[in-house]
């Protein structure tokens, strides 16, 4: 899983590296996924700043 405290900066950055070296879909692909982790890895640390949510009582 990819550090969530690489700043958003440096993430395009290394997109952009990796599509200028390598222009074909192999690579695009990858970048796809790369950034698609990234992504999931912000979500992920999100959700873990949401407090549990109480139990419901029975009625």
């Amino acid at each position: 899983m990819l550090a969530v405290s690489m700043n958003l900066m440096d993430f395009n950055e290394i997109i952009e590296a990796i599509r200028k070296n390598y222009n074909d879909k192999k690579a695009s692909r990858g970048a796809c996924v790369l950034k698609a982790s990234f992504h999931q890895a912000k979500v992920d640390d999100e959700l873990q700043k949401i407090p549990p949510a109480e139990p419901l009582s029975p009625a």
